[in-house]
């Protein structure tokens, strides 16, 4: 991966542009009334683990313990 395509990448799972998208999401997407934004939002960081550091996210979940997060 070229280190143009790295930069891109790694700017598109900042801590402020995922606060956004989670913010999104219920406005975005229709969802069973059961599913809740709690379940999306366990898999938007599960997902997102794939793309950046375990620090974005506990900043992103508001953890305050990086092994909360690392669950």
């Amino acid at each position: 991966m070229s280190s143009r395509a790295r930069k891109i990448r790694q700017s598109l799972w900042e801590p402020c542009i995922l606060e956004e998208q989670i913010s999104q999401i219920p406005k975005k997407i229709r969802t069973h009334p059961d599913a809740g934004t709690h379940a999306l939002r366990h898999t938007l960081l599960t997902e997102a683990g794939g793309y950046t550091d375990p620090f974005t996210l506990q900043y992103v979940a508001g953890h305050d313990n990086i092994r909360t997060t690392m669950r």
